[in-house]
């Protein structure tokens, strides 16, 4: 990730990145989420889509956090719903 943030700088993207070990740390994905909003007076932000469903059910809690599809898998969670489903 470390990387891929670098390489977001490079291309003109603001990015936080927040490493494990610093002392800011707040160890959870969504109170940092919070923080960063909070740090840097946005109101919204937008993730990619988590793969994980526990996950996704606390990034539906936060506010003003918009997820935006991750492509890439072959199929993305409502399509594999509504097929499972069918």
């Amino acid at each position: 990730m470390r990387q891929f943030a670098a390489e977001l700088k490079s291309d003109g993207w603001t990015v936080r990145y927040v490493q494990l070990s610093e002392p800011d740390n707040t160890q959870s994905l969504i109170s940092e989420i919070a923080r960063a909003k909070h740090d840097l007076r946005i109101k919204r932000a937008i993730v990619t889509e988590p793969g994980e469903y526990r996950l996704i059910q606390k990034l539906a809690q936060c506010e003003g956090l918009e997820t935006g599809a991750d492509d890439r898998f072959l199929a993305n969670h409502h399509d594999l719903q509504t097929w499972a489903t069918s």
